[in-house]
């Protein structure tokens, strides 16, 4: 018996869900890197399904009608709005599509009942015919369902089915979308969040941090409590906060000029009233010279190193010509300018201040940061002033969160050289009153630019895993140095 999964993807998303994220369809929103459409997708591959077929709109629905109208035999079709996600496992949801493969009767998982009706329908030609005249002649499956309740067998939520229309179930399903590295887990309850490890003195790093956080500063982090250690890991807890990260918004374009401006004042006044910590500038400079330039080359041995390079390198060559030469041309660039930087002060710094460590509410203006870099003494949380500005710079100017989530291409021009392509399309505005805000708070622009290429060059080996991605990182680079060199 064959078992078709239908994606409707015609469900509309509400005010205030969009307001979150910026979306129109849900099929479209992000969860770890993947679209929801795309993560059934993924689901039906791993029950051993046919590829699911997308309604997006009037004419997808028209041509599964005519489909429809000469039907497979025995055929079975299972129709999922995008707006409905299982919180369980992906290894659960993919048996449970198997199982339904050979369920012979019509059935509806009802998620929200009542004139917002929503669920899952399995059924056959007609049944689907039926919900899809319904859903062109309304807009949506209620009526449907109050036509087939009490004919059509229920089956019980057994699989923790929610409705992501309800924003309060979209942000406790949204706050669950973090990304972890390898030797990381994070568990979720209800109110707070676990985070677990094995790189043990890295999370007692990030533990004491707070504790040695100046007052005037402690109210941007998430506190961490409870700390744990066992023989092979080491763990803490912290409150869980129902608000999306930045990384998020960010991509779907969630922002307006006006609300993009009110988080940067909220992001600039934490960079103002970090403590900071006179030094001479030899000292300063030798901190420049470690994150900027000892850093560097240190990842890029890390890189050169690892097994997977070896196939990779092909790759690069057509990329950048000589990964050696853009690591050199850095270098060279780094040095021209590096007597222009203030150096006469380090401030205590977060470390990793990108938009995917930032928990933020447009309507409330809640800002917190979380996955601080961490410190062992006091005196390890000053660094270099530039560095959490260059952070910013790489999600706000670099594009590092599409890269991050897969929205990204790379394609081969005229002359069959790679170029990056992003799907954040024209943020000029976004550039504009960046460097704008940059310029009122004592920072250069161009300088921070340097800074922020070294990031990108120098998180190549953590991103291994994806070979593409890191392909779509030294791109991403070479073209920062072009434009540094361009002005």
């Amino acid at each position: 018996m064959t078992l078709q999964i239908l994606i409707d993807d015609t469900v509309r998303v509400p005010d205030d869900v969009f307001a979150l994220t910026g979306v129109s369809r849900f099929g479209d929103i992000l969860y770890r890197r993947r679209s929801l459409a795309q993560h059934l997708k993924d689901a039906a591959a791993a029950a051993d399904l046919p590829e699911p077929q997308l309604l997006s709109g009037v004419q997808s629905m028209l041509d599964l009608q005519q489909k429809l109208s000469h039907p497979v035999p025995a055929g079975r079709y299972l129709i999922i709005p995008t707006n409905i996600v299982a919180q369980t496992s992906k290894s659960a949801f993919a048996i449970f599509l198997r199982q339904l493969r050979y369920l012979p009767s019509n059935l509806l998982i009802s998620v929200t009942s009542g004139a917002e009706w929503s669920g899952l329908v399995l059924g056959d030609a007609r049944i689907v015919s039926e919900y899809l005249a319904t859903l062109s002649a309304t807009g949506t499956p209620a009526e449907f369902a109050r036509n087939w309740q009490g004919e059509i067998p229920e089956l019980k939520n057994e699989l923790n089915l929610v409705d992501l229309r309800d924003q309060a179930s979209f942000l406790v399903f949204l706050t669950s979308n973090f990304d972890v590295r390898h030797f990381n887990a994070i568990e979720n309850q209800n109110f707070t969040i676990v985070k677990r490890s094995t790189d043990k003195k890295k999370l007692k790093r990030e533990y004491d941090f707070y504790s040695w956080l100046p007052a005037e500063v402690q109210t941007f982090f998430v506190q961490p409590f409870d700390f744990q250690e066992s023989a092979d890991s080491a763990s803490y807890r912290m409150e869980r906060f129902f608000l999306p990260d930045m990384a998020i918004q960010w991509v779907h374009g969630a922002f307006s000029e006006a609300e993009f401006e009110r988080l940067l004042d909220r992001l600039f006044h934490y960079i103002n009233i970090r403590p900071r910590k006179p030094v001479a500038r030899d000292a300063a400079l030798a901190e420049m010279d470690r994150l900027y330039a000892d850093k560097l080359s240190a990842r890029i041995e890390q890189l050169e190193a690892l097994p997977e390079y070896a196939d990779l390198l092909p790759f690069v060559n057509r990329a950048v010509g000589d990964l050696g030469a853009v690591v050199k041309r850095y270098q060279r660039i780094y040095q021209k300018h590096r007597a222009k930087f203030p150096a006469n002060y380090l401030a205590i710094g977060h470390g990793d201040l990108c938009f995917s460590n930032m928990l933020y509410s447009k309507a409330t203006q809640i800002l917190r940061f979380i996955d601080p870099r961490g410190a062992s003494t006091p005196d390890e949380m000053y660094f270099d002033p530039y560095y959490d500005v260059a952070k910013l710079s790489h999600s706000i100017l670099g594009g590092y969160d599409f890269i991050n989530s897969g929205r990204f291409d790379i394609q081969l021009d005229a002359d069959l050289k790679m170029e990056l392509q992003t799907d954040e399309g024209d943020r000029k505005w976004a550039r504009k009153i960046f460097e704008r805000k940059l310029r009122d708070h004592g920072f250069d622009p161009l300088l921070v630019r340097i800074c922020e290429a070294s990031l990108f060059i120098s998180m190549l080996p953590l991103h291994i895993d994806i070979p593409k991605k890191v392909l779509g990182l030294l791109i991403n680079a070479d073209m920062i140095l072009n434009e540094i060199e361009a002005l």
